[in-house]
């Protein structure tokens, strides 16, 4: 089970947000997934400005909105790109 699905089915139930522990670092998921980590990267960061998640100390992550979080996965939002100073 996902922590995605994880994360929903305590939402349901009012217990929110979840904490996860990633046991896979930034470039481990980018390669897993065939994504450059610029990708991923850039993810994170919009989903932390978004406040959907939070990241401490780069392997803690908490799910802060999983009605977000799920909507997103689920509809595949295209990614924001960061303005060129």
């Amino acid at each position: 089970m996902s922590c995605l699905a994880i994360s929903a089915i305590l939402d349901d139930v009012g217990v929110s947000p979840v904490e996860v522990n990633l046991p896979v670092s930034r470039p481990e998921i980018a390669d897993h997934l065939g994504l450059a980590l610029e990708t991923v990267c850039r993810n994170f960061t919009l989903l932390k400005g978004k406040n959907i998640i939070s990241i401490r100390s780069g392997a803690r992550l908490t799910i802060l909105d999983p009605a977000a979080l799920r909507q997103i996965a689920h509809q595949g939002q295209p990614q924001e790109r960061p303005a060129l100073a």
